[in-house]
């Protein structure tokens, strides 16, 4: 189980970062968008390998090898962390035939594989094992970074006190045309190329002035791109290597047939469920095209097209990631011990869909306080205080702690409140959003105070829009303007009940 995050100079938050401690089985985390949660939620993922961890007589601590600047401390031996948000709707939803959507392009097929001992995914696993500070992606990134380093000081340092020269420069006045002529030139330089010999007309020599200032900086990115376009190459040559071994593996027809009705198992869980909560018009069938994958089909048997809503690739995948934790699918990636992170499941679905997933994530959750499944911890992050409310009215008192994310001059910060839930419903929230000192001003604050007006006094109150803004929408909000349509509507009382002791 995990006790402790601490999440630091990555996306919103900086150096100081913030300390996730005292983490209970059942963890409920609520944020606005843009808060943090899918950077906590990307961090706990990647939270569970330990490879360079630290060990004590009780703990483990992790550096996931994505965030290095993060930690995850387990009590004990990490365990395996599976983890629904964005980043798993899109992996698991692909259009991999034109106009044909395959549920589990990167999680079902490759999941029912890996059972088979087969699967391209794992070598990368093996890879980055062997060079557990060097995977492709990283070194990619670096090489990137790079690159774009030198491209700003040439523009910085060597073209802009020249940009009045502009005749001289020729057509190289972009950041990217002028970094590739100095180089060009340098490397010319390097070759033994005449026109380092030539004396120059004006042009020439201003050339050869600003190459030969930026020549130091030049060969020290080249000799570090070079490097790093060894381990590139290094790092595509052994994951090769290792996918043309992995390929040579066997497996007996029987065992394969065995895998693909395992899958078929709790895909029909998938469609039972779908039926029971009034999702009648697709379910999920075996590929005419692909034996072992399966895909998404309507009614008529045609195959989803463009036509899948966001609410229904919603409710699809999130059902597939309950089957995968229960372990009716995923093979290896769901067996054992584990962790689930539940981050914003809910967009903009209905209220049967958010009974649903708050049903189904309860259950989750009751499964982890009873430690039943390998559930050993739960947690739940989300902007959305329906479902907020429909899970945290089911937690025994003082069983589950609550946190809220949020935004202070751009940076993420967290507010811990223990055993108490800080969340009420939608209209309050946006009050105490609105006068909550820690969030952002500005946009958002704007408004938040025409929604809780037009909440308040339309959809409350049954009035028009005439009647509210007599025929004139504000537009620049301030605590003023908000204050007065209060007292200018008679509901004045409402407004310093709302207030009271927070300005």
């Amino acid at each position: 189980m995990i006790r402790k995050i601490t999440i630091r100079d990555i996306a919103t938050f900086d150096k100081e970062g913030i300390v996730m401690d005292n983490l209970q089985k059942v963890n409920i985390i609520y944020g606005g968008n843009g808060a943090g949660k899918s950077t906590t939620s990307r961090v706990l993922e990647y939270g569970y390998a330990p490879r360079g961890h630290k060990q004590t007589a009780d703990t483990t601590i992790v550096k996931p090898w994505k965030y290095p600047t993060c930690e995850v401390d387990w009590d004990g031996e990490p365990a395996r962390v599976l983890v629904y948000n964005k980043d798993f709707r899109e992996e698991s939803l692909k259009e991999t035939i034109p106009g044909v959507y395959t549920l589990g392009d990167k999680k079902m097929a490759k999941d029912a594989r890996m059972m088979l001992g087969y699967d391209p995914i794992q070598p990368f696993g093996k890879f980055s094992l062997l060079m557990p500070n060097k995977n492709l992606d990283k070194v990619e990134e670096e090489y990137e970074q790079i690159e774009e380093r030198l491209r700003d000081r040439l523009w910085l340092e060597v073209y802009m006190p020249h940009r009045d020269q502009r005749k001289l420069l020729g057509g190289y006045n972009r950041k990217d045309t002028f970094a590739g002529h100095i180089r060009e030139l340098l490397k010319r330089k390097r070759e033994g190329d005449l026109f380092w010999e030539v004396e120059g007309n004006n042009k020439t020599r201003l050339w050869k002035e600003l190459a030969l200032q930026s020549e130091a900086m030049v060969e020290k990115a080249e000799t570090e791109l070079a490097s790093l376009r060894k381990s590139i190459k290094e790092c595509q040559r052994i994951y090769d290597q290792l996918v043309e071994e992995s390929k040579k593996q066997e497996t007996p027809a029987n065992e394969i047939e065995d895998a693909i009705g395992a899958v078929q198992s709790g895909l029909d869980n998938i469609n039972e469920a779908l039926r029971l909560n009034g999702y009648t018009g697709f379910s999920i069938q075996p590929s005419a095209e692909k034996h072992g994958e399966f895909q998404i089909q309507r009614e008529d048997g045609s195959y989803v097209r463009n036509t899948l809503s966001e609410g229904e690739a919603t409710i699809i995948t999130f059902l597939y990631f309950i089957q995968m934790v229960e372990g009716n699918i995923g093979g290896e990636s769901s067996a054992g011990k584990k962790v689930v992170v539940i981050d914003d499941p809910i967009c903009s679905l209905d209220y049967t869909s958010i009974a649903l997933v708050s049903t189904l994530t309860n259950a989750l959750i009751e499964k982890a306080r009873k430690g039943e499944n390998g559930i050993e911890q739960v947690f739940v992050l989300t902007h959305n205080t329906s479902l907020h409310k429909q899970i945290s009215v089911e937690q025994p008192k003082n069983k589950a702690n609550y946190w809220k994310l949020y935004k202070k001059n751009g940076v993420s910060r967290l507010a811990a409140f223990g055993g108490v839930n800080p969340v009420r419903n939608d209209y309050q929230a946006m009050w105490d959003k609105l006068l909550d000192e820690s969030d952002e001003v500005g946009v958002e604050k704007k408004n938040l105070m025409r929604r809780i007006i037009e909440t308040y006094f339309l959809q409350y109150g049954g009035m028009d829009w005439e009647q509210l803004y007599g025929g004139e929408q504000i537009v620049d909000w301030d605590m003023e303007k908000f204050r007065r349509i209060f007292e200018k509507m008679g509901h004045l009382s409402h407004y310093e009940m709302m207030v009271r002791g927070k300005i």
